[in-house]
């Protein structure tokens, strides 16, 4: 018998037949023809159950053709990126269900399904599509990189995740940042932008920061931390602790403290130090911003300086810590006598202050000579004097010397010397003698007074 169905029970009986007919038949005998490979599956159906899992349904095939034993699920990503594959499902349901589980995520997959019998695998269905469900992403951000934008501000840069790690549609990304040694801040988040430029930030101050991706499903995993440091801005505080001494006439030494870090806004490059007598010009010196000492040379003896030390970095300078500092006093340079003026008994004496005075003028001292006497004058504002007790038509040298707490300093340049006015003379003529010359004359002799108190022009006899 050929032309039978698959698989399929048959009644069998036979009758002998000749030219007068047929006889008796046979008892009947049941056959049963050998099983094939079964046609394809029906209605194959695919439902995502999950990020990572399909659910599968289909109906038996129409030809079975034998005892199917178990399918064979079949699967591949459409987009090429994983190999084919299949599972075994063992079941005997006319309506199979499978759950595809460990998929990728948020990935297309095609699919088919075969039956078994136990002579071999079948027809494939027709292939079917299904796409697994989003979930957060399994990776970070990629080339996540930052510069200062400004003091207070940070661009940061980035890309999305690897794609295989993605696990859906990009949507948002949230920025975490903190400084190096602080609490995090909230967290920004934003769309699918690639930059973002964090505002309101500190000066020159280090920040980590983190990015996460997210999808429709949260947030996935943070950036490795990224440390960027703010721009520089101008220093806003000034040295501390700033202390001046005088080292000598002509010499302050300076100590001090950098600031508050947080003040500095930038790596400290130098610092300014100016300086000047109080109420004069200044000049300034930068030293190197490693060193928290100076010596200021060639200064004014005895002077009050006014001294201001500034924190110097790449954006400028920052505000003065101020000190004032006199410089040790030394002798003062010679006055000068500009004017004298004689009488009978006294000289009038004016001169002008010393133009260096090396410290503060504490007075004046004057030496005359005949007989080599001294006045001291207490105060620097006095530059004039009456010398009195002095004698009449008589020479006299004057000489002036300026007093600091150092001493006195040299005289004046030695002047023209000045004489006293005439006065009548002190006292009267002393031994007077006559002796006859005639009868009518006599030869008078006499000694003037000791005192002549001027050029003695005439005697009155």
């Amino acid at each position: 018998l050929v032309g039978l169905a698959k698989y399929t029970e048959y009644s069998v009986r036979a009758a002998a037949r000749n030219t007068q007919g047929a006889g008796d038949s046979s008892q009947i005998v049941v056959f049963t023809t050998l099983q094939d490979k079964p046609g394809a599956p029906l209605s194959v159906n695919v439902l995502a159950a999950s990020s990572s899992s399909l659910r599968v349904t289909w109906i038996q095939p129409l030809n079975p053709n034998g005892v199917i034993h178990h399918y064979k699920v079949y699967f591949q990503c459409t987009s090429g990126g994983c190999p084919l594959n299949h599972r075994t499902v063992e079941t005997k349901s006319e309506n199979p269900t499978y759950l595809l589980t460990d998929l990728n995520k948020y990935t297309e997959y095609k699919l088919y399904v075969t039956g078994v019998t136990g002579a071999g695998e079948g027809q494939s269905s027709t292939n079917s599509v299904g796409t697994t469900l989003q979930d957060r992403p399994e990776g970070p951000p990629l080339m996540v990189h930052g510069t200062a934008h400004s003091s207070t501000g940070i661009a940061v840069m980035w890309s999305p995740p690897q794609k295989s790690l993605q696990s859906g549609v990009i949507t948002k990304y949230r920025i975490f940042y903190k400084t190096l040694y602080g609490t995090a801040e909230p967290p920004i988040e934003v769309s699918t932008i690639s930059e973002y430029i964090i505002t309101g930030l500190s000066k020159f101050t280090d920040y980590v920061i983190q990015i996460e991706a997210g999808t429709v499903k949260g947030y996935g995993p943070p950036s490795e931390p990224l440390t960027v440091t703010t721009g520089e801005d101008i220093p806003e505080g000034a040295p501390v602790e700033l202390q001046s001494n005088a080292w000598s006439s002509t010499e302050i030494n300076l100590v001090w403290r950098p600031p508050a870090r947080s003040t500095l806004n930038g790596r400290v490059t130098a610092y300014r130090i100016e300086y000047g007598v109080v109420g004069q010009k200044h000049r300034y010196v930068d030293i190197d911003g490693e060193t928290l000492t100076a010596l200021l040379e060639d200064l004014e003896k005895g002077q009050n300086y006014h001294i201001c030390v500034k924190v110097v970095n790449s954006q400028g300078w920052g505000p003065c810590a101020e000190t004032e500092q006199f410089t040790s006093p030394d002798l003062p340079s010679a006055p000068f006598v500009k004017d004298l003026q004689a009488r009978q008994t006294s000289i009038e004496v004016w001169w002008k202050a010393p133009t260096q005075p090396n410290g503060e003028i504490l007075g004046y001292k004057i030496v005359y000579t005949p007989p080599g006497a001294n006045i001291t004058l207490d105060g620097a504002s006095k530059l004039s004097h009456v010398i009195t007790g002095l004698d009449p038509y008589t020479e006299y040298h004057v000489k002036v010397s300026a007093r600091t707490s150092a001493g006195y300093g040299n005289y004046s340049v030695r002047t023209n010397p000045i004489t006293t006015l005439e006065a009548a003379p002190a006292g009267s003529i002393t031994h007077l003698t006559g002796t006859p010359v005639n009868t009518t004359a006599l030869k008078l002799t006499w000694s003037d007074p000791e005192r002549p108190n001027g050029k003695t022009t005439s005697r009155d006899i």
